[in-house]
């Protein structure tokens, strides 16, 4: 390639942003497969094609068209000269069930991202499926880039999503047991219109620490309720709060309390000494 030509793509990739999305592009997402084992429907297809040719089950790459994709990629990353840097990561848009757009929204499930360009459409980009392309091939699509994030603020919660969604802490196995009550109801009551419902709807996210630590033979175990602004902080959020906590059985090795607190009041020690408690961090999401 010459320097000319990787001037050239340099200068057209500028417009690139973490989060920009492409509806609608002829673009496939990409995963490998043993044949022999396949696990998604598309390798399951594949499968079956392949045995009726004759041919042995062995390692393939699937293929599946998708809705669209989102730009995954750090913008410093997506901008750095092709020279340098030869590839971006891309995630499918996928479609999302009604009954789990808002928890996806509210950045209450990992695997799934959204921004402001999806607007009303049940569609998030699939985190769990990442496809890497040449840099060469992203400006075909400058034309029908569309700006994922609205403003900063919104950049810096792509952002935050992105590295949650690989930072996510690994909680123990017993206490994801213990915790599946005050999980379901969450899950249930999300996005209903009752008091439950609305603090649950409100809520920014979860957050758990644990006294002294996992290992610990009795771990005091404290969940804060956190809201974006102390104004969002319902009147009952505290009663809302032990109501849930009140789900979990008596429990000899944990013990657990909780507060509902904004941004505003949690120390950036407490955040920062706290995991988020994700609803499909505890199941299969």
């Amino acid at each position: 390639m010459t320097q000319e030509e990787i001037a050239q793509i340099d200068a057209s990739l500028g417009v690139w942003r973490q989060g920009d999305i492409v509806f609608g592009a002829e673009l496939p997402a990409l995963h490998l497969a043993h044949l022999s084992a396949p696990v998604t429907d598309a390798a399951k297809e594949l499968a079956i094609e392949t045995e009726q040719a004759g041919e042995a089950l062995d390692l393939a790459v699937v293929t599946r068209d998708f809705e669209g994709f989102m730009v995954v990629s750090q913008t410093c990353d997506i901008v750095r000269s092709v020279a340098t840097r030869e590839f971006v990561e891309l995630c499918p848009l996928v479609p999302v069930e009604q009954m789990q757009i808002a928890q996806v929204r509210r950045g209450k499930m990992p695997r799934y991202l959204t921004c402001s360009a999806i607007g009303e459409q049940l569609l998030a980009a699939d985190l769990d499926q990442i496809t890497t392309i040449e840099k060469s091939l992203l400006i075909r699509f400058n034309e029908h880039r569309v700006a994922g994030a609205a403003d900063d603020i919104e950049g810096r919660r792509l952002a935050s999503a992105l590295a949650r969604k690989r930072a996510r802490a690994a909680l123990p196995n017993e206490f994801v047991t213990y915790l599946s009550p005050l999980q379901n109801r969450v899950k249930d009551k999300h996005g209903k219109q009752t008091l439950e419902g609305r603090f649950l709807s409100t809520m920014r996210e979860i957050r758990v620490a644990a006294h002294p630590n996992w290992s610990a033979d009795h771990v005091n175990v404290h969940l804060e309720f956190i809201f974006d602004n102390i104004d969002e902080v319902p009147d009952d959020a505290d009663v809302q709060a032990e109501a849930l906590i009140n789900l979990l059985s008596e429990n000899e090795r944990y013990h657990v309390t909780g507060r509902a607190v904004s941004l505003e009041e949690l120390t950036a020690a407490q955040y920062v000494n706290s995991d988020a408690l994700d609803l499909d961090a505890l199941s299969e999401g």
